[in-house]
């Protein structure tokens, strides 16, 4: 009888534990069930939040802009935004017109280069083709007349 009772014992808590496990793992799935809902629920309405924010902020800034669009048409321009304009325009014109400078200055040092490298090409052709005095005055004759046609020769006189 002392042994049934013990091994009835040992039963019962063999089966509590395992309805208490059962119960844990079924109350642990329910909460993580839950917590997966109530996550799922608050991203889906910080998304919302944030796009709403966003939609709004957009729709106020493009009445704002058809505000302003609207005031240009009917009125002009106000001092303060026609300053702005005259400090961009004199911008835009101060940066063209370093662009063209360095253009124009680009242009005539390549061309500077390209007169260089044919008086180069010109002086060894000579130098190999004809009589050594013939080439020599060929070369001073052509140095003057480049030199003159630089830009410093036209520029001083």
């Amino acid at each position: 009888q002392w042994r049934r009772w013990i091994r009835y014992h040992h039963a019962y808590h063999r089966a509590l534990q395992e309805a208490f496990a059962l119960a844990m793992a079924f109350d642990a799935r329910r909460v993580r069930i839950a917590m997966l809902r109530w996550w799922s629920w608050t991203v889906a309405w910080d998304v919302a939040n944030c796009e709403a924010s966003s939609r709004l902020v957009v729709e106020s800034r493009q009445a704002r802009e058809r505000e302003q669009a609207l005031r240009r048409r009917e009125q002009g321009f106000e001092a303060e935004e026609l300053l702005l304009l005259d400090f961009v325009l004199s911008a835009w014109l101060a940066y063209n017109m370093d662009r063209l400078h360095l253009i124009r200055k680009s242009c005539r040092q390549n061309a500077q280069h390209c007169h260089t490298l044919l008086l180069i090409c010109l002086d060894h052709w000579g130098e190999t083709v004809l009589p050594p005095h013939r080439a020599d005055n060929l070369r001073r004759r052509r140095h003057v007349r480049f030199a003159l046609q630089s830009p410093r020769g036209r520029n001083s006189s």
